[in-house]
């Protein structure tokens, strides 16, 4: 018998607050998984009955669902529903966390500056290319049976789009098209699974995928150096491995000779390398070339990227590319995967394949750039304070504190003082012990409040480390 679903849960949202919505939702299911109103194994609402209770649209609810399945809080599957995690990962109370004091912006109004990841930038957004694809793609009929593996036009689009931009070839029948990061970490998950052996992993990026593999997959924290994981000291069960080279714990990419070594190690396991590059698109200088590009193409490999992180991540279109020699695991994936809706998948296609995707790339990188270096000259500065790593692509930057800081005290701190930023934990999951860091999200951010903020966060990390 299945477990009814609550119609309501008991939170609220204010569209007047400065807090986007979504991060509104999260919080306050957080707040219920914590408070045990929702006990591990409860079933959530539907996102559309969520939305509709909290009169907010549908994208908002399902934006606040990835985000809490990222964090493994929740688990979601293609018709099961969404539900608490067995154990609950929100046991025992958080530490409190003094209200904030707003920054008063021109004309009176008062927020926090929010130094969040992930999120990109809205100046220039395409607007007239945006409204004409969802113009041209409301003028088709749906279609009679859905293709779970994506719409044929996006999957073309995507294979040309990932070649001219990110030197990654393949074919458009190894992409499958997936409603959002959890949808695709989910279909790489069950390919990984569907395989003997342990998964080693890492890194800044990796929490956003960890909570799509669950108990699926036995996770093997790899330990990490200057260079970045490290292909050596995993126990003989680990065979596969997920990474995202351009993202490494201590904030630099991870070298090319680092690279190969991590290539040689999986053609001696013989299990699947998943490379997780969902901030392709974001790249301030010439990158060392993707791991897919240096042979892992040619191996039990699979490439996830993004195309809604360039426009709005609440879009929830991102892709997994598959080797050829996982062919035979794509048919499987018809019975798992969780493609976006037909006419979403038509407007993207019209995007990409029309280069409007592309183009907007290329005039964000320049004023994404100026941001970084916004960035570098306030933070790069502190000394014995704190370290800012190169930051040659993605949207967050890492800033790495001493063994005498806190990182949780200084992110309170910053609170009491307006300025959002990501408690430090070890969302990495790496094994070996690494220097407390602040993941900044700065991309977004208007001029002004970038450079407020980044002189509070500059203080106070200072404050903290001469106390």
């Amino acid at each position: 018998m299945r477990t009814s679903e609550p119609m309501n849960l008991p939170i609220s949202v204010d569209p007047r607050s400065p807090r986007p919505l979504r991060d509104q939702i999260t919080d306050g299911i957080r707040a219920l998984i914590r408070d045990g109103v929702l006990p591990s194994g409860a079933r959530l609402p539907s996102t559309r009955t969520l939305a509709g209770s909290l009169q907010v649209s549908r994208s908002v609810a399902v934006a606040a669902y990835e985000r809490l399945a990222a964090a493994g809080h929740i688990r979601t599957g293609r018709g099961s529903g969404a539900y608490v995690n067995r154990p609950s990962p929100m046991a025992g109370p958080p530490a409190p966390v003094p209200s904030p004091v707003p920054v008063r912006r021109a004309g009176g109004a008062e927020r926090v500056i929010d130094f969040t990841p992930g999120r990109p930038g809205t100046e220039h957004f395409p607007l007239p290319a945006w409204r004409a694809a969802w113009r041209r793609a409301g003028h088709r009929p749906p279609p009679d049976v859905q293709d779970p593996l994506g719409e044929a036009d996006l999957r073309r689009a995507v294979a040309a789009y990932v070649r001219d931009t990110r030197g990654v070839v393949c074919e458009a029948d190894q992409v499958v098209i997936a409603a959002g990061t959890q949808a695709a970490a989910r279909c790489a998950a069950h390919v990984i699974a569907a395989q003997d052996g342990g998964l080693a992993c890492g890194g800044p990026t990796w929490g956003e995928l960890r909570g799509a593999f669950g108990g699926a997959v036995a996770l093997s924290p790899a330990a990490a150096d200057e260079e970045g994981l490290a292909a050596t000291g995993l126990p003989d069960s680990v065979r596969h491995l997920a990474v995202d080279p351009d993202h490494q714990p201590h904030g630099a990419p991870m070298p090319v000779a680092r690279r190969r070594q991590w290539l040689a190690w999986a053609r001696h396991s013989g299990g699947v390398l998943l490379e997780h590059d969902l901030y392709g698109d974001f790249r301030y200088e010439a990158p060392p070339p993707t791991l897919w590009s240096m042979g892992a193409r040619n191996a039990p490999a699979m490439y996830l990227g993004s195309l809604s992180r360039l426009l709005d991540p609440a879009l929830q279109v991102d892709y997994v590319i598959l080797s050829a020699s996982l062919g035979v695991r794509r048919s499987f994936l018809q019975h798992v995967n969780e493609p976006p809706p037909p006419i979403v998948q038509q407007a993207v296609h019209h995007l990409v394949d029309e280069g409007h995707l592309a183009r907007h790339g290329r005039r964000m990188a320049p004023l994404y750039r100026h941001k970084r270096d916004a960035v570098r000259r306030v933070l790069g500065g502190l000394g014995d304070a704190g370290r800012l790593p190169r930051t040659a692509a993605g949207l967050p930057a890492v800033l790495l504190l001493p063994p005498t800081v806190c990182g949780r005290t200084v992110a309170r701190e910053l609170w009491r003082r307006g300025v959002l930023v990501p408690p430090p934990g070890p969302p990495d999951g790496t094994a070996a012990p690494s220097p407390a860091r602040l993941v900044l999200g700065y991309t977004h951010l208007p001029a002004p409040d970038l450079e407020r903020g980044l002189s509070l966060i500059a203080r106070v990390v200072t404050e903290a480390a001469s106390s």
